[in-house]
């Protein structure tokens, strides 16, 4: 990667080199991901903390789903066949098409709307339209609502037939270093 396209990278929708305009990022979940590592570098200054680093190629969709699956497998409060979940924050039925939302720490028995999550979490953050961040309600740890939202996205849906996609080589193989 070229020293100017790292610099742009250094300079996200603020225009500031050397600063990340904390308005603009921080009513967006971002995840700022070095599909190789040999295209790496140190950010200056580094992205904020709502902004995590991931490295490697994203896993295709069907494996996302069985990692998700795999995740809450703990983490769910086991129902009875003929008992309703309901929203650990309304009492409200969860409905199977809302996806609840679901806390990624273990242990944890937070199942909720989306709504009345968002609600929560924007008490702290009264003049956003999204939230960005806020403490879980049951295990009053900090989650990220951009990991929750991708989170309920792997988990509702449906398993992909396994196809040769993992098979054929990657995109970010032909990319030229």
């Amino acid at each position: 990667m070229g020293a100017a396209k790292k610099v742009a990278l250094g300079e996200p929708a603020g225009g500031v080199p050397g600063r990340w305009c904390s308005s603009c990022t921080a009513s967006l979940p971002l995840t700022l991901r070095w599909l190789r590592a040999d295209f790496r570098c140190e950010l200056c200054p580094p992205p904020p903390p709502h902004v995590p680093l991931s490295f490697g190629p994203l896993a295709p969709r069907s494996s996302a789903s069985k990692c998700h699956a795999s995740t809450f497998a703990d983490t769910e409060p086991q129902l009875d066949q003929d008992a309703k979940a309901c929203c650990s924050l309304c009492a409200g039925a969860l409905q199977d098409e809302e996806g609840p939302l679901c806390c990624p720490h273990p242990g944890c028995p937070l199942r909720a709307h989306m709504i009345c999550l968002a609600e929560e979490f924007l008490q702290e953050e009264p003049g956003q339209l999204l939230p960005l961040e806020g403490q879980c309600p049951g295990c009053k740890n900090s989650l990220l609502w951009g990991d929750l939202i991708c989170l309920c996205r792997m988990g509702t849906e449906e398993e992909e037939e396994e196809d040769l996609e993992s098979e054929e080589e990657h995109w970010t193989d032909m990319l030229e270093t």
